[in-house]
């Protein structure tokens, strides 16, 4: 295999900087040097927030879930597992919560971060299989874009009576 070219270690440069990733520094320090400008300092904040929850929480927890679910498809099915109440009891307490809402479709309950900034926090959501059940209540994607009113309330005070789909609600 050759060297990099000129070429490939200016593109290097661009994505991580002239000293390269760096994984003693928090995420918001480690942000690609070509997308900082469009990073805002709200979403730097949450960045160390997500990473943090998820080394220190997630990635622990998830040997838990996978013994607390169960192993057969009626169990696994059926089981609601006490750890991934705790973990979103912590990230709700945290903020990490809806964080996929554009703010221009959600304006009452989007936390107000660009697919740019979301995209970085998923990228640490992904590290861990609970990490990204916890940060939206279950179903939430399809209630969101395609619920009536009942449904777009879901993790923002929904009452616990109520039905989380309906024929009514599917377009």
């Amino acid at each position: 295999m050759s060297s990099p070219s000129a070429k490939d270690a200016a593109s290097q440069k661009l994505l991580v900087g002239e000293k390269g990733p760096r994984q003693d520094l928090p995420a918001s320090q480690r942000i690609p040097v070509m997308v900082r400008p469009w990073v805002s300092d709200k979403a730097k904040k949450m960045l160390d927030i997500v990473e943090k929850f998820v080394e220190e929480e997630c990635i622990p927890a998830d040997p838990i879930f996978s013994a607390q679910v169960g192993q057969g498809t009626v169990e696994r099915f059926n089981s609601h597992p006490a750890v991934m109440e705790d973990l979103k009891n912590k990230a709700k307490a945290l903020g990490i919560w809806n964080m996929f809402l554009p703010l221009n479709h959600f304006k009452d309950i989007s936390p107000g971060f660009t697919n740019l900034e979301y995209g970085l926090m998923a990228e640490y959501l992904g590290k861990s299989g609970t990490a990204s059940e916890v940060r939206i209540p279950s179903g939430a994607r399809v209630a969101f874009k395609q619920g009536n009113p009942i449904i777009s309330d879901v993790g923002v005070g929904r009452p616990a009576t109520a039905p989380l789909l309906t024929l009514a609600t599917w377009r």
